[in-house]
């Protein structure tokens, strides 16, 4: 199972992600449950620039 990112009340896939992370089942290292890309620098931004205008201070 893939997943991306929920930036600004919609499901968002990083383009450009350098990495795929895995999550591993602690207690089976074989065992993968899902993956999801890495964030760039950009994707954290737009995270950023969402959560401001959420919650303006």
């Amino acid at each position: 199972m893939s997943f991306g990112a929920y930036v600004n009340g919609k499901w968002y896939n990083p383009s450009n992600s350098p990495s795929i992370i895995k999550n591993i089942n602690p207690a089976e290292p074989d065992d993968i449950i899902s993956e999801f890309p890495g964030a760039t620098a950009h994707d954290v931004q737009l995270a950023i620039q969402a959560a401001e205008k959420a919650f303006p201070s």
